[in-house]
């Protein structure tokens, strides 16, 4: 589907490809992936939420997004018991609101639920955070006022019990840095409570512009269980890896801006694609591979070593010499005195 505001992108290592399955939505607001519980060490397998919420306000704009994402939610956790994470940009600001409702044990024995166990633990879930030493409450840089879809935020929170994670774990812990324009919480975390012991790193990063326009990066690391992945396709002769090196920043954008025919071909691309009222995902893709061809060629022109280029012709030319020497030598002559042989280049 082509969207004209924001849209949503998963990127993933191919040794991670057998334990992801992408999920269908109905939602143009989320991408779902289930992660194989036997990469964590779970019981149960766990339910990712890639969200994208246009800003409240704007012509894109949709108050029942949420109510998308939360139905389809609970529809996928009654298919199966699993963990939950959503992680994105919700466009929502929260403030210090709750994100949890505190159970009244006065209810509880009021309507005899006190002995109902499956009630008691899904109104006593935030009791897992506390044993985990996770803080109920939050903090914030940001002084905005909550907004309709923060309210539209926590409500989904609180019937899921997912667990809003910013400022509650990681090097953001006590902090709530601001990970938008440096002026305002839009972007989460939330988690499930017991997916919060699996969190070894959480941090919403320095702003990079190469990343976002306005939007800091949230990093976060897993702990995951030790797997070995074998790779086939690994040869002496693979292409030098290109390594991101920050002293090399101006140079590597300059590069990008001297590519102006790929620069502006793309560009007249996107310009059609924006004037028209539909568009197909050849035509998107055909955009998206033209802009991947600019930057990983400007990374191997800025990055990588002539000199290891170099190097890999030179092997690659002695091999074919190689090769042709040896079916010199061994050519077989016919009765006709035609000779038959074959070259095939190693690649």
């Amino acid at each position: 589907m082509c969207k004209k505001s924001g849209g949503i992108a998963v990127i993933f290592k191919k040794s991670l490809e057998t334990s992801l399955t992408f999920l269908s939505s109905e939602s143009q607001f989320v991408q779902w992936m289930k992660v194989t519980k036997s990469i964590f060490g779970l019981q149960n397998d766990v339910i990712v939420g890639c969200i994208y919420i246009p800003p409240e306000g704007s012509k894109y704009s949709n108050l029942e997004a949420f109510d998308e994402i939360e139905n389809e939610l609970m529809s996928l956790k009654k298919v199966s018991d699993v963990h939950t994470a959503l992680i994105g940009d919700f466009n929502a600001k929260t403030g210090i609101l709750n994100d949890f409702v505190l159970a009244d044990e006065t209810l509880l024995d009021l309507f005899h639920l006190d002995t109902d166990n499956e009630i008691i633990s899904y109104m006593l879930d935030y009791e897992n955070l506390k044993s985990y030493n996770i803080p109920l409450q939050r903090v914030t840089q940001c002084s905005c006022q909550p907004n309709t879809y923060g309210y539209k935020l926590l409500n989904c929170c609180k019937k899921l019990n997912m667990y809003i994670a910013n400022s509650r774990i990681g090097v953001d812990k006590g902090v709530g840095k601001l990970p938008c324009k440096n002026t305002s919480v839009v972007d989460y975390l939330l988690l499930s409570s017991k997916l919060f012991t699996l969190v070894k790193e959480f941090e919403i990063q320095q702003f990079d512009p190469l990343l976002s326009d306005v939007h800091s990066a949230i990093h976060i690391t897993l702990k995951s269980q030790s797997t070995s992945h074998k790779n086939n396709s690994v040869t002496s002769d693979q292409t030098p890896k290109t390594r991101w090196h920050d002293n090399k920043r101006n140079q590597f954008v300059n590069t990008v801006h001297n590519k102006k025919e790929q620069l502006s071909a793309i560009l007249n691309d996107l310009h059609i694609l924006h004037s028209s009222d539909h568009c197909t995902q050849h035509e998107i893709d055909k955009v998206v591979d033209s802009i991947g061809e600019i930057l990983v060629s400007s990374a191997n022109e800025t990055f990588i070593k002539k000199h290891a280029l170099q190097h890999k012709e030179l092997t690659r030319n002695h091999g074919i010499q190689n090769s042709v020497t040896m079916l010199e030598k061994n050519f077989t002559k016919q009765e006709n005195n035609t000779i038959y042989y074959s070259v095939q280049a190693p690649v």
